[in-house]
């Protein structure tokens, strides 16, 4: 620095970390902007006065021209990141086509098992056939379906066509945008298989498939192809619930643990082969992209990838590797492809575990020098993994896991001697077919790593139901003042980060108080169904009718916002199309119980062999966090939690059902058809799916979805 300056350097400039966060921001701004949120604003503000306040600070030293070049390349990365969400945005909305029966084709491109036995797909290069026309775009097309089909499955069927929406509910469905989704349906008729025309990916995840559903058993398969492909849909429920609750979940997705490995096996087979470095990266490098590509081109995979390609380039010419700028060069590879994979849960923990390992495993090597260096590395990489992801897994998740650590220092070694076993085993075999006997260790490998991750109690060992919220920001600026990335003087570094830390911690134990005493309520009808879905910690579905509206291939629209895709309580409060109604719900979600009014039905019961069926009288049922009975002989339901009571109706028998009741309810909630209420009967506030003027306190209209908590309507 000039001596003239005697201003100290608070953060190192680094143009590709700036122009990483730059393009994040735009894509931020940009979807901010279309929910009209004051985020936007302050999104734009912050950055605009982040670039004016550099170039002034800087004007006058010697890094001068670096920031303004710098600023340049913010600008354009700002810029692209705001167009290109919103072109992307733009195309989705106006592909909207008219909701009709259709003549369907297109190409199985993903396929995932659901519950009872039936399957999800998602074909794309679909085409939609009504009378003489066809119409054809780039977007795909999602179905449910019980038969077993293969990726490349070229398939024509019968369909009543929907379109999906960028926006439900005032939440971003990203799931569905971001995987090019735009239509789907619940009742697929006629279905025929046309030809096969897979790509050359999806037969190589299928060749790896058929090895190891030949040579391994129905436990070991799904593990082992988890572990290779990252598609843990062939895992058992309980067992993959109790890899997550270990915290080692994260070696199904594919990233920089497997990518690593195999980059370590080849770099380690090709420096014995004595193949000079350039070379070995032309040699890498298409096997590390033809693996990412039988992944799906995860972008945990592709991160990973271009990290990767990044070290093995600068190896080849004795460039030292920095590993904050491979990270951010990544980001940008990636955003620009795929802009909306800034929103998938994957990509966010993918990258925040990389910049924590980088940012946090030296000071946490410093606090655990008494151990053995292994030791202590292996530790400190977790913990840092584990406290730059913790505010993610508490939103997405719901829960950490507290002993996280210890698997992943136990299991980590053992999961790259099995990686490494597959790698050869599913190549010798692809070879020799009759070699098959190979799998027999890893078989029992595995099964001895199912044995000691089902041997433990987890109840007691996971951090659940935290809420962070947007304290989060002040978490990761702790994270930066202690790691060093900004560059305090260390009193100010001591002071400010207990400072943080008490208002983080203040501020978090609010919100997770005000969280725990609320439960969410998400009121919608769907076509002759109205019901109710509290989601809390348990997602409770009331359905107070099932009118005559009522059509097999219309469901819920709200199933999205089902946990693990699971409903543990449905309550029905009517008989009408019963039957019907729970059957074909089950193929689209799982259901843990269902309660009903009146005695003891044998078909009922008969109907889904994994699902508890329960009959009720009028007495109250308990459950997890709420209490529930039939009034009006099963045609109304009475519904509490500890904050609120709610009482759901389907029908009415006399006017005076409401003036009769002996106690006020918060809600009361009607279904279409009931068309009279007393007011005095009601605390806050009447809900109905259609107006009526005979209804009192109404205003809510059909697909009227909102949540409720102790506070009231939000």
């Amino acid at each position: 620095m000039n001596t003239k300056d005697k201003r100290k350097k608070y953060i190192n400039i680094r143009p590709v970390l700036f122009t990483a966060f730059s393009l994040i921001l735009g894509i931020l701004f940009a979807y901010f902007l279309i929910k009209n949120s004051l985020v936007s604003y302050l999104l734009l503000f912050l950055t605009f006065f982040a670039l004016i306040f550099s170039i002034f600070y800087f004007r006058k030293t010697p890094d001068c021209i670096r920031i303004i070049k710098c600023t340049i390349y913010m600008t354009i990365a700002f810029i692209i990141g705001l167009t290109s969400f919103n072109a992307i945005l733009e195309n989705y909305n106006n592909a909207n086509i008219k909701e009709d029966n259709y003549i369907v084709q297109g190409e199985i491109q993903k396929v995932s098992s659901t519950t009872e036995g039936n399957f999800y797909y998602v074909i794309d290069n679909v085409k939609f056939l009504l009378d003489d026309k066809v119409i054809e775009n780039s977007f795909n097309f999602s179905f449910y379906y019980p038969e077993e089909l293969e990726l490349g499955d070229e398939v024509s069927f019968e369909a009543y066509v929907k379109n999906y929406d960028a926006f439900y509910n005032g939440n971003f469905s990203i799931n569905k945008v971001q995987k090019n989704v735009k239509y789907y349906t619940y009742n697929v008729k006629n279905l025929v298989v046309t030809g096969k025309s897979p790509t050359i990916f999806q037969k190589a995840n299928s060749l790896i498939k058929d090895v190891l559903k030949e040579n391994l058993t129905e436990e070991t398969f799904g593990v082992s192809f988890a572990l290779m492909t990252g598609d843990s849909n062939f895992i058992e429920d309980d067992l993959l619930q109790n890899y997550r609750n270990a915290g080692i979940a994260h070696i199904f997705a594919v990233s920089g643990l497997h990518i690593g490995f195999l980059c370590a096996i080849l770099s380690f087979i090709l420096n014995k082969l004595r193949v000079k470095r350039l070379i070995q990266f032309f040699i890498i490098l298409p096997v590390l992209i033809f693996y990412s590509g039988i992944c799906s081109f995860m972008p945990s995979s592709l991160r990973a990838v271009i990290m990767c390609s990044v070290a093995l380039l600068m190896r080849c010419f004795g460039e030292k590797y920095d590993v904050i700028t491979s990270i951010s060069f990544s980001a940008i590879i990636v955003l620009l492809i795929r802009p909306l994979d800034l929103f998938n849960v994957g990509f966010q923990l993918s990258y925040l575990s990389c910049f924590g390992i980088v940012l946090l495993n030296r000071p946490i090597l410093k606090v655990l020098k008494f151990l053995p260096k292994k030791v202590a590395s292996g530790l400190a990489t977790t913990f840092s993994a584990q406290i730059a992801t913790l505010p993610l897994l508490l939103t997405y998740f719901n829960q950490v896991s507290l002993v996280a650590s210890l698997f992943n220092l136990l299991l980590i070694p053992v999961v790259f001697i099995l990686f490494s076993f597959l790698f050869f085993a599913i190549f010798i075999t692809l070879i020799f077919p009759f070699l098959g006997f190979v799998f027999f260790p890893i078989k029992y490998l595995i099964l001895g790593i199912n044995y000691l991750i089902n041997f433990f109690d987890y109840n007691s060992l996971l951090l659940t139901e935290i809420a962070i919220g947007g304290f989060s920001f002040i978490y990761y600026f702790i994270i930066l003042i202690v790691s060093g990335f900004i560059n305090f003087a260390k009193i100010t570094k001591i002071v400010l980060s207990i400072f943080l830390s008490m208002i983080f911690i203040i501020g978090t134990l609010g919100l997770t108080l005000y969280e725990r005493g609320a439960v969410d309520m998400n009121v919608g009808s769907s076509k002759g169904i109205y019901s109710t879905l509290f989601m809390g910690k348990e997602d409770n579905l009331v359905v107070n009718k099932i009118g005559k509206e009522y059509n097999d291939s219309l469901y819920l629209d709200f199933i999205d916002k089902l946990k693990d895709n699971k409903i543990e309580n449905l309550i029905i409060a009517t008989e009408d199309n019963f039957t019907t109604f729970v059957v074909n719900l089950s193929k689209i979600v799982k259901i843990d119980n269902v309660y009903y009014y009146g005695g003891k039905n044998s078909m009922y019961e008969s109907l889904l062999l994994n699902t508890n069926f329960i009959n009720c009288s009028t007495l109250e049922n308990n459950l997890k966090e709420a209490t529930f009975s039939f009034l009006n002989k099963g045609f109304a339901v009475d519904y509490k939690t500890r904050e609120n009571t709610f009482l759901l109706v389907s029908e009415m028998e006399g006017k005076n059902y409401f003036i009769n009741l002996k106690e006020k309810r918060d809600f009361i909630i009607l279904s279409d058809g009931v068309d009279f209420i007393d007011a005095n009967a009601v605390k806050k506030e009447i809900i109905c799916y259609k107006k009526s003027e005979k209804v009192l306190n109404t205003g809510y209209g059909k697909n009227i979805f909102f949540k409720i908590n102790k506070y009231g309507v939000k």
